[in-house]
């Protein structure tokens, strides 16, 4: 699947260089270089720096708990509105749009088509790309159609990751369309992406979405190990990165290019909010009885696989280590929201996630 599209993207790429002006090939190499593909020199494992705040909230460190209340003091505003009125439109017109490409006379693509428009975690993507699009200035097409491809890579991604993860709350769609229409969806899914990112006719993005589906694959193949705490804990974080945060943090990237407004900022947004969104998630699922040992809150406690998973945690505060992680990573993206622009929305978007956690 990845090698299909990637050929398709490749193709399209080379038809779209034979028609852009010289002056164009420029300023493309320039973006790339600068902004797309500087995070893969001297090996380094890119956005290694966010992972330093989880380091800061493992076992091996005291619980920041005095941090606790100030971070919700100064962030926490809930009876924010994060501006979701003022996207409205665009993502009715996202989710008209995937509807469409889904409604192709097939019982497979009908029952995903279903299980898309019932999602809780619908549009996440393209709500925070869009705000950050409108921060910056008016919502362009280009920008509303980057939205549009992010989320069809996302769902196509989801898709996939539930062919190796049969406990997730997408087994029941397993059930009903089984293996062969998982990767299929998910293909069909993430190769709409790539023809709709096409359409935007900037090679940037273009390169963009390869380094996202390039990523997901990484972080699919990668299964979290590691002989000491501090090893499984950073193997984890790694692995959260290529799988969740690359996508948010590329897509409010080329947000930030479309705009010509600090696309590194934009990054660094995108991946604190993702972050910030995995360690909350991975709250839920320890407090609806999930005892997944890879998950923020047994490897910030240093948990022990083999042990009971509940007493480590509870032993090495995995909970409020976890938490803070959330809130640690939601004011990182309330201070880049500060550098991108004076309006508010995308701060609210930020402090209304620690909603979640309390």
């Amino acid at each position: 699947m990845l090698a299909v599209n990637r050929i398709i993207v490749a193709g399209i790429m080379t038809s779209c260089f034979h028609k852009m002006p010289e002056r164009f090939y420029s300023v493309a190499n320039v973006c790339a270089k600068r902004y797309l593909l500087n995070y893969f020199a001297h090996g380094q494992t890119p956005g290694l720096e966010i992972f330093k705040l989880s380091e800061m909230c493992s076992r091996e460190n005291p619980v920041p708990v005095s941090d606790l209340p100030n971070l919700r003091k100064e962030f926490y505003a809930p009876k924010m509105n994060p501006g979701t009125e003022l996207i409205a439109p665009y993502l009715s017109a996202i989710d008209e749009s995937i509807c469409k490409m889904l409604k192709i006379d097939l019982k497979t693509m009908d029952t995903i088509m279903k299980f898309f428009t019932a999602s809780e975690t619908r549009n996440i993507h393209a709500s925070v790309m869009l705000l950050m699009a409108k921060s910056l200035g008016e919502i362009s097409s280009q920008q509303s159609l980057f939205a549009e491809v992010i989320e069809l890579t996302n769902f196509g991604g989801i898709l996939h990751s539930n062919i190796q993860d049969s406990i997730s709350s997408m087994s029941f769609i397993h059930k009903l369309v089984g293996n062969k229409g998982m990767i299929l969806g998910g293909d069909y899914m993430i190769s709409n992406a790539s023809i709709q990112c096409c359409k935007i006719n900037s090679i940037p993005l273009i390169q963009l979405l390869c380094v996202i589906i390039q990523n997901y694959a990484q972080g699919a193949l990668i299964k979290p190990s590691g002989n000491s705490a501090k090893e499984r804990l950073l193997s984890y974080c790694r692995s959260t990165f290529y799988r969740s945060v690359s996508l948010l943090a590329n897509g409010c990237q080329g947000i930030g290019f479309l705009a010509g407004k600090a696309p590194e900022v934009c990054y660094e947004y995108g991946a604190h909010v993702a972050m910030a969104l995995k360690a909350i998630s991975d709250i839920k699922e320890f407090k609806d009885g999930d005892t997944n040992f890879w998950g923020f809150p047994a490897l910030l406690a240093y948990a022990r696989e083999g042990e009971d998973i509940h007493q480590e945690i509870e032993r090495g505060q995995g909970l409020i280590r976890t938490q803070t992680l959330a809130l640690m990573h939601i004011k990182e993206a309330v201070n880049a929201s500060r550098k991108l622009s004076q309006s508010q929305e995308l701060e609210d978007l930020a402090s209304g996630l620690i909603g979640k956690i309390l």
